[in-house]
């Protein structure tokens, strides 16, 4: 090994991160060739171990709310912080951070407690170590909770996201408390998974306590700001097996007298099995053992960039510009010009040998520099040694201008003959933390006697026509507030479009493809749900804001929500105004409509600003296809947003769209850009565009976190109602976009499709009429059950714990079956589908995607006997035996292999 005096690479200066970030988190990427730290100086990031996530991350640069954290509580105040800025911080207090040679640090002094946080990447370990130093610099004693808390994933990145709560059922957990440890499996599915053991252990002796439940860790309406088992009064619960939602939690509580300090140590690996994970802990059990690390990891750095011809700054510089790469930053990426012309797809990059999932670097003119060009490939062979999974081109003159393109949009970071200098931009300012919202008038207005509710269960029930489902929501903002223990959901469809709305606003929207072509993002985070679109309301006197549902930025109140046939409406009372809100999707059209309506009830005219924001993704991921989606503004009057993604492949002719309207309303403000809408580093619960005097700057282009998000601002006289009416919908032009968004931003329009869309589901639903002895299948039989398996299960095929929107050969013919009664139509119709979807030799797709029928060829034996038991069915309930004489083409491709169960074929003929 070569001597530390003897590198030329000596130990440069620590360099700091900015803990607000400027257009992405400023972060520094730790590894030692096999496991992998990304962190930012706001202490957020991710951990991962070969191609295994260890904690999850979903690279979302503008709220950036995953991490690794560390959690302080004075016991005796119940005053909770964190070690770092997220995710329980504030910027009067929020401390420094910087990257030295392989480690970053983080130091906080909060109320009297010096907090230094230092991580790094064992060199020779799959384990990184965080060591917290703690420092009692007040003149009192204090009795303090040190918290750990990650949301392990142990899981392929991408596997993990299409379907969360799926990969969560296979994880399992274990204590074993006298290593102070938990170790995490995975238990595999097919004999070729294999997986490492992770573990996540306090290394100092002591007692400790411990939890791998998020659920009761964060708690239904907590947040990873609040958990709920760090409320007063609350602690860990002790939570291990088989979880449905696994984390890894470690608490220790320290006595410190003034002046005194205590260090402890949080290991996080993976080992091949329990004996190796294990046998992590023994080897760090020592303090020589863990400082040895902590200085090893600095001193492979310095070799590693030395051996590579780097000085310590330049290493460094290429550390971060990984990082940024990772993030995306805008920064870095092809001019909006070169990203908005851009009509490359999939095919494009698997044509290049391009991964859609790897991170993509491309140097423009490096063929003309060999300087630069020599540079460039010492940061590549960096990359490679450390695992970071980052591509590199080099646009050569061998490439046609075609390619170039492709390769420039489809790239993370465009480099031109340097590499740039991230911290020449400055950061944002840092933002004031927000004052909460007013409490309601000290003399409310009498509110209405509650509606009885049939089979209520304390959360909800029917109305008494059976026509609505109420949920009653109290005091949301409150964390002792009453919400029900799981997301409750309505999906609003018709045949080819449609929308998820829960009992707190929260949900997503699609066209063609509940999978494949989500509009906004899918959550399948039911202890969260967060908001990817969200509707607020702010009263310009004071600037007081609040969301029209439940969440995400409830007001002081109780709200009520009602889930019915086709609609979701949510009524609440704050500050004299009465206000519902309604939420559908029109019987044919293409569009998810809002319409919000306003009752003043004080004495005074009241002057108030509505907003819409939906994140955009046009596509299956933000991860994947969000920063492909290029926006632009068409029309004034109605402020009509459009967006396109060039490499949603077969979907890619679509044009999404947006509009907003109100009665007697200003015209519209709006911006396409989520960072100006959020604030850097903020949330839908806490959006910079609400705070008093903010409006919206009409951003809109290549290059940024796509968003579509509307201001209407009106006013409204004592005693008077206003409508606003917002729009979100896909069409196949933009002539047609811009002619539904100005149709449906018409007050009365939408209510005329409000109408139609009842009417259509209380005929459908009144065709059959079921009595039993039980009031309660009644209920069910008549209504819940036909809507929601024609909406959900046939037309959206989708829902909140699972998204596929693919059709199922055996699924949607036993869902065809169970609306036989309603309408045979729809029997026959998915009859002639599952046909058309067979294949010569008798196998069929056990599943496909439309448009295009990309889907799993299978000789599952349940496919091959619903066809016939439907088919035979259908035909002697309705007499329609001509259905056998219809002709439909089989599907020819290549056959399965013998033995074969399946295979993913690209069906055609």
């Amino acid at each position: 090994m070569t001597a530390p005096s003897t590198l030329r690479t000596s130990a440069a200066p620590a360099r700091p991160l900015d803990l607000v970030a400027g257009p992405s988190p400023a972060a520094r990427v730790l590894s030692n060739g096999t496991y992998r730290v990304l962190l930012s100086g706001a202490g957020t990031g991710s951990s991962s171990c070969g191609g295994f996530a260890m904690t999850r991350w979903r690279g979302d640069r503008v709220e950036d709310p995953d991490g690794f954290f560390f959690y302080l509580r004075d016991r005796e105040s119940n005053e909770l912080w964190s070690a770092t800025l997220r995710p329980n911080g504030d910027h009067a207090d929020a401390g420094s951070a910087d990257a030295g040679p392989g480690c970053v640090r983080h130091r906080r002094d909060h109320d009297g407690i010096e907090s230094t946080l230092e991580t790094c990447v064992a060199p020779h370990d799959s384990a990184e170590l965080r060591r917290l130093t703690l420092v009692n610099r007040s003149l009192r004693r204090r009795l303090l909770d040190v918290t750990s808390f990650g949301e392990i994933v142990l899981h392929h990145p991408g596997a993990h996201e299409s379907h969360p709560e799926f990969s969560k059922l296979f994880v399992q957990t274990e204590l074993v408390a006298e290593r102070r440890a938990i170790l995490v499996r995975r238990r595999p599915r097919s004999p070729e998974d294999v997986y490492p053991v992770v573990v996540h252990a306090l290394l100092e002796e002591g007692a400790c306590a411990a939890d791998s439940d998020r659920e009761r860790f964060l708690g239904r309406g907590g947040s990873v700001a609040r958990p709920a088992a760090l409320r007063p009064g609350a602690a860990v619960s002790g939570t291990f097996g088989d979880v449905l939602d696994p984390a890894i939690v470690l608490q220790r509580a320290v006595s410190l007298e003034p002046g005194a300090s205590v260090t402890m140590t949080f290991l996080l690996g993976a080992a091949d099995d329990r004996s190796g994970a294990l046998a992590l802990t023994s080897r760090f059990a020592d303090a020589a053992s863990r400082d040895a690390a902590f200085e090893g990891a600095a001193l492979a750095e310095r070799e590693r960039f030395d051996r590579l011809g780097l000085t310590a700054i330049e290493g460094e510089a290429w550390l971060d510009l990984a990082a940024a790469t990772i993030y995306g930053d805008p920064r870095l990426r092809a001019e909006p010009e070169v990203l908005a012309r851009s009509r490359a797809s999939r095919a494009d990059l698997a044509r290049l040998a391009i991964s859609e999932h790897t991170p993509l670097v491309v140097l423009r003119n490096g063929a003309g520099s060999p300087t630069f060009q020599g540079e460039f490939e010492k940061a590549l062979r960096l990359w490679r040694e450390l695992g970071i999974p980052i591509e590199g081109r080099t646009l050569g003159a061998d490439l046609d201008a075609r390619d170039r393109d492709i390769l420039e949009t489809a790239a993370r970071c465009v480099l031109e003959e340097s590499r740039p200098d991230l911290a020449a931009v400055s950061p944002t300012p840092s933002r004031a933390t927000p004052a909460p919202l007013g409490a309601p008038p000290a003399a409310p207005l009498a509110a209405p006697p509650a509606e009885p509710l049939e089979f209520f269960n304390g959360f909800g029930g029917f109305a008494a026509d059976a026509s609505e489902y109420c949920i009653r929501v109290r005091r949301p903002d409150d964390a002792d507030g009453i919400r029900p223990p799981r997301p409750w959901i309505n999906v609003l469809a018709n045949e080819s479009f449609g929308a998820l709305v829960s009992e707190s606003g929260a949900g997503f929207t699609w066209s063609g493809n509940s999978r494949e072509h989500r509009l906004t993002p899918w959550s399948n985070d039911p202890l969260l749900d967060p908001h990817d679109e969200a509707l607020y309301l702010r009263d310009e006197s004071d600037g007081e804001s609040w969301s029209l549902f439940p969440g995400p930025r409830p007001a002081p109140v109780d709200y009520e929500v009602r889930h019915g046939f086709g609609a979701t409406r949510s009524l609440h009372t704050c500050r004299e105004l009465d206000i519902e809100t309604t939420v559908f999707v029109p019987r044919a059209d293409p569009v998810r409509v809002t319409q919000v309506r306003v009752t003043n009830r004080g004495q005074a005219a009241r002057r108030l600003s509505f907003y819409s924001y939906s994140r955009l993704v046009l596509g299956a991921t933000p991860e994947t296809s969000g920063r492909f989606v290029v926006t632009g503004a068409a029309e004034a009057a109605c402020g009509v947003l459009l967006a396109r993604n060039a490499w949603a492949d077969e979907f890619a002719g679509g044009v999404a769209f947006a509009s907003a309207a109100g009665t007697n309303a200003e015209t519209p403000t709006w911006t396409a850009d989520r960072a100006e809408f959020l604030g850097q580093g903020g949330s839908a619960g806490d959006p910079a565009a609400l705070r008093p005097g903010a409006d919206l700057g009409k951003a809109s282009g290549a290059g940024l976190d796509a968003c579509f998000a509307h201001r209407v601002e009106l006013e409204i006289a004592p005693g008077a109602s206003a409508d606003v009416v917002f729009t979100l919908g896909e069409a196949e032009s933009e002539a047609d976009a811009i002619r539904l968004a100005r149709r449906f931003a018409d007050v009365g329009e939408a209510g005329r499709a409000l109408a139609e869309v009842r009417a259509f589901w209380n005929e459908l639903r009144g065709r059959v009429h079921v009595r039993t002895p039980s009031r309660e299948l009644d209920t069910l039989l008549n209504g819940w059950l036909p809507v929601q398996t024609l909406a959900c299960r046939l037309w959206g095929r989708s829902a909140f714990y699972q998204s596929g929107g693919a059709f199922g050969f055996r699924d949607q013919l036993q869902d065809a079956l169970a609306l036989l009664a309603h309408d045979p139509s729809l029997a026959r119709e998915q009859i002639l589908r599952n046909a058309a979807h067979q294949f010569v030799e008798g196998d069929v797709l056990h599943w496909w995607h439309p448009p295009l029928s990309r889907g799993i060829r299978t000789r599952f034996a349940d496919d091959l006997l619903w066809m016939p038991l439907l088919a035979a069915t259908y035909a002697n309930s309705t007499g329609d035996h001509a259905v056998f004489n219809e002709n439909v083409e089989f599907l020819r491709a290549r056959s399965l292999e013998p033995g074969w169960r399946q295979q993913r074929p690209n069906p055609g003929g």
